[in-house]
């Protein structure tokens, strides 16, 4: 019954639909396509933990094969853990 989606007119939207509620969601964009990436936050047993949706361009040529290492490697030194999808 939660959801949030974000529609574009390339490939790129995204969207979270989830059994509990959240307890905040944030919209950044990356990249030279201001692709977005969803963090959504929620409680869970007294726990607050993030879950982080990407969409990164797949690699098939030189600058979109970059941007998509880059992604990936940005989120990978997260300071914290979480869930990426």
């Amino acid at each position: 019954p939660y959801h949030q989606v974000i529609t574009r007119d390339d490939p790129f939207g995204m969207g979270i639909y989830s059994k509990i509620p959240f307890k905040g969601i944030r919209t950044l964009k990356y990249g030279e396509g201001q692709i977005p990436l969803l963090i959504a936050t929620f409680e869970w047993e007294g726990e607050l933990f993030d879950v982080v949706l990407a969409h990164p361009k797949p690699p098939s040529a030189g600058s979109s094969f970059r941007q998509r290492n880059e992604l990936i490697a940005d989120l990978a030194q997260q300071d914290f853990p979480v869930p990426l999808i």
